[in-house]
């Protein structure tokens, strides 16, 4: 089972899909593409992006979809870190009462997933969380 970490914002529950350790190896890796990719970005930039993420506990995956999308969907000529660190993919969590709807509106009680988390009892799609 994937650990996943609630946090809640606003009305919405959800949390975070990605998980796991940040590797020294893949900070170097995504820094070099972002310095390719933002040559005039200058040496700071790449410092903050470096301590953020760190700081954020990011996990090699999180970081590798949050360059690639930088990568991807940048428009302006330099980048900030907040285009690195604020990146992420959520998955709405549920209650019983809202997994009910579902199921009678045509989905499965297999297609969620159980998660006691902070003593709340909570649903997640499965399809939500698998990347």
């Amino acid at each position: 089972m994937q650990k996943l970490s609630l946090n809640t914002s606003g009305t919405s529950n959800s949390v975070s899909i990605y998980s796991g350790e940040l590797t020294t190896i893949t900070i170097i890796e995504q820094v070099k593409r972002l310095k390719l990719a933002f040559p005039n970005a200058g040496a700071g930039f790449f410092d903050l992006v470096m301590d953020r993420v760190k700081e954020k506990k990011f996990s090699d995956q999180r970081l590798k979809d949050a360059v690639n999308n930088l990568i991807d969907n940048h428009r302006y000529p330099n980048p900030l870190v907040s285009d690195v660190v604020s990146f992420d993919r959520r998955a709405k969590l549920h209650t019983h009462s809202q997994v009910c709807d579902k199921v009678s509106d045509g989905f499965k009680w297999d297609d969620f997933e159980f998660r006691k988390m902070e003593g709340r009892n909570l649903w997640v799609l499965k399809s939500d969380i698998i990347f």
